[in-house]
């Protein structure tokens, strides 16, 4: 009887740290970005790459391993009042697993994998996946109901020219001036570049117009060189966009070039 006793206090301990482990995997799942990861699966060490793309592996089918990490977790919460039953009362057992669930399978695994969610995630991704295979009767019946009512998730986070300028000013400061300056380049057009109204030279070899992309500009002009390379004359003739006839001013390649500091350099 006693052998019996302890095998049900053992088998109790296993659920609530089988359900501590379901509970703290979907938050270290759900945390992980798949930009970050994406980087982390080119730049990282070969175990931080391996573990990076069978986290984002598993991502791919995100409904999934969310139902199937919920799944061992809603099975082990309602297991373990029953084993615990045959040990104590039926209020007590209530009260106790109650407490057990409560900070042993939820806020402590938790805490944990919020502040390590890669790391845990990686060491326990291929367990999970196991798991995956073995709930498939489950899971993919109810993940693709949820990919037909809310679309598939964990899609890869896309900035905006002004969100990745305050992106990258939260890094180093040379990095993040550098990235902001030629973020704030590639938004600027040829009316940003004019040089001047008037030209010395007879016959202008390029022309673009002031709204015009200063980017797509350079790559234009530049092509056109290399068809009929001439480094000495590099004179752009900037048009009204709504007139083609009115000429706006002038610049050249080179001014655009002078132009370009991306550290701000003798600038105040």
């Amino acid at each position: 009887m006693e052998w019996l006793k302890l095998g049900y206090g053992g088998l109790a301990v296993v659920m609530v740290l089988i359900a501590g482990l379901a509970s703290g995997l979907t938050l270290s799942f759900s945390a992980q970005d798949a930009s970050r990861l994406e980087i982390l699966s080119r730049s990282g060490s070969p175990r931080v790459q391996a573990r990076a793309r069978i986290i984002a592996n598993l991502l791919k089918n995100w409904h999934r391993l969310l139902i199937s990490l919920i799944v061992v977790n809603a099975l082990m919460a309602e297991a373990i009042p029953v084993v615990l039953e045959q040990l104590v009362s039926d209020w007590a057992s209530i009260a106790l697993a109650f407490t057990c669930i409560l900070f042993f399978g939820e806020i402590i695994p938790q805490a944990i994998c919020a502040r390590h969610g890669f790391f845990i995630a990686g060491i326990l991704a291929w367990p999970v996946q196991i798991m995956i295979w073995l709930l498939f009767p489950v899971n993919f019946p109810l993940a693709l109901l949820l990919d037909l009512l809310l679309g598939k998730e964990q899609q890869q986070v896309q900035y905006n020219n002004e969100e990745l300028k305050q992106f990258v000013s939260l890094h180093a400061a040379d990095t993040s001036n550098f990235l902001e300056y030629v973020i704030e380049f590639t938004q600027k057009n040829m009316s940003d570049f004019i040089s001047s109204t008037t030209s010395d030279y007879q016959q202008c070899y390029h022309t673009a117009f002031a709204r015009e992309p200063i980017l797509d500009v350079i790559g234009r002009i530049r092509a056109e060189m290399m068809q009929e390379p001439d480094p000495e004359i590099d004179l752009i003739m900037v048009l009204n966009p709504n007139n083609p006839d009115d000429i706006v001013g002038y610049s050249s390649l080179s001014f655009i070039y002078s132009q370009f500091n991306p550290f701000q350099i003798d600038k105040p």
